[in-house]
């Protein structure tokens, strides 16, 4: 059973966008960034490429920078000399996470829970089955319902194995499914990871080191 560490990252505002952008990017990645216009996007582009130049490292034991990574049109990017390390990141509010595993497509969602109206979405967005199972739930468990499915589907969809975020075929069976897993951490980060095959997920709090 493929191993997925979820690595989980809070923005640390102590880290500026000058000591981001001095770090030794390749050309791909600054070529990417050249193309992001919005402040807080390109801030999290570079965060997220540090955070998995730091936790594969730790996973693999050898010391990685951002250079390492190699950058994939219409894809997640992954470090050199390991082809079959899975990457998935996400992000959410101040929050960032990265799922990895060796031999396996997964993907990965991140939802920071907010005030919203949680039953208009899903009748927009669930199929029906989905659907049902927020709506029966009472008022309070409407909303935690709703969060788990939607990253479930997100999670799909980003690793390849939904056609489609909304609507059919339902999430719901996901919850039960060994190739998926989902929950809930601090008070309100939703998280879910669904992969190719079935998985054992280990959540590991990151604090960045540049």
């Amino acid at each position: 059973m493929p191993a997925v560490t979820l690595f989980l990252l809070a923005d640390d505002p102590s880290i500026t966008d000058v000591a981001l952008s001095a770090l030794p990017w390749s050309d791909d990645a600054v070529a990417r960034m050249s193309q992001i216009a919005n402040v807080q996007r390109r801030r999290q582009f570079m965060l997220g490429r540090c955070l998995l130049a730091q936790a594969a490292g730790e996973l693999s034991g050898v010391a990685l920078t951002v250079n390492n990574i190699l950058e994939r049109a219409q894809a997640s990017p992954i470090i050199d000399r390991q082809p079959d390390l899975a990457v998935s990141l996400s992000h959410t509010g101040p929050w960032l996470g990265l799922a990895l595993a060796q031999n396996t497509r997964l993907g990965l969602d991140l939802e920071l829970g907010r005030p919203r109206n949680v039953l208009a979405l899903a009748r927009h967005a669930y199929a029906a089955t989905d659907l049902a199972w927020v709506e029966q739930a009472s008022a309070t468990e409407q909303a935690e319902r709703f969060y788990l499915l939607w990253t479930l589907r997100e999670a799909g969809f980003k690793g390849g194995l939904r056609e489609h975020v909304y609507g059919e075929p339902a999430a719901l069976p996901l919850l039960d499914d060994a190739c998926a897993a989902s929950g809930v951490v601090e008070p309100n980060l939703y998280w879910a990871v669904v992969a190719a095959h079935p998985i054992n997920v280990t959540i590991r709090p990151l604090v960045l080191q540049l």
